[in-house]
């Protein structure tokens, strides 16, 4: 990842980005993470600057806990913290496998909290 750094002088603060190469960002952004799955707001936000076509949530037992699959380029999408039968999950920590339409993939670790 590359963050915005703040200049060593003030001569060098014309030139600074304060918000880094993040506009740049190809990558997959999860958010709110970690995330409170007791909340009223539990939903939580996968986007990214390129297409999805398939994202699989494992726990850390590699268990599979969702999947969607054939998303047609979707660059953003929710997750209610449910499984595939409609149940709640625990809290923990789960490993989000996205593969994009350009077939290279990403893993995003989530942390679950109640």
């Amino acid at each position: 990842y590359s963050y915005a750094k703040f200049p060593g002088s003030f001569s060098e603060l014309e030139d600074w980005e304060p918000n880094g190469s993040l506009a740049n960002y190809d990558g997959t952004n999860i958010y709110p993470n970690p995330i409170k799955s007791n909340s009223s707001k539990s939903i939580l936000n996968i986007s990214s600057n390129k297409p999805i076509k398939n994202i699989w949530i494992y726990d850390m037992n590699g268990l599979l806990i969702y999947q969607r699959l054939d998303l047609d380029d979707a660059r953003f999408l929710t997750w209610n913290l449910k499984n595939e039968y409609d149940q709640g999950i625990a809290s923990g920590v789960y490993i989000c496998f996205i593969q994009h339409n350009d077939e290279t993939y990403e893993a995003k670790k989530i942390a679950i909290i109640k």
